[in-house]
């Protein structure tokens, strides 16, 4: 079973890290400070060690509920939701963060199955590039996070 986070508000660090030694000590070094509430396991890591291998280490260390960021995970197809969800469940992570912008489909597919899975789903649908939205000169609708995120939650 997912561990839950333990508050409404806190702080999560990224762990977009480029080695072990620097995983070990930003972690090490925040686990028990007040207000870190878990932590963001990013790709750069993942594809290192292996999304299993590198949630096995981080328990070494912690006890924080642990997000698997994809880097995007949400707008493929959604048959890969069941799939996606079932590794990354395997793996024991506790959460996944989902930007399934590809519509209300692959909304349904990856929190659905995140649900299921007993995965705290975290969704989003913006980053913070100037030209990601069409007003800035992007391709994805001003709207598509709100929209996401109101059919996330339903």
């Amino acid at each position: 079973m997912a561990r839950a986070f333990e508050s409404d508000l806190g702080i999560v660090p990224a762990l977009d890290i480029d080695s072990s030694d620097q995983l070990d000590m930003v972690v090490k070094a925040t686990t028990n400070v007040e207000g870190v509430v878990g932590y963001k396991l990013g790709l750069t890591t993942v594809l290192r060690l292996g999304l299993a291998a590198a949630v096995e280490h981080l328990r070494t260390m912690t006890d924080l509920p642990i997000l698997y960021d994809h880097q995007k995970a949400g707008p493929d197809m959604p048959d890969m939701a069941k799939k996606f969800t079932g590794v990354c469940r395997d793996a024991a992570v506790d959460g996944l963060i989902l930007f399934p912008v590809a519509g209300p489909t692959a909304v349904d597919g990856f929190v659905g199955e995140a649900v299921k899975a007993g995965l705290i789903p975290v969704v989003g649908g913006e980053i913070p590039v100037p030209d990601y939205g069409v007003s800035g000169g992007g391709y994805l609708t001003d709207a598509a996070l709100d929209r996401s995120l109101a059919r996330g939650v339903n």
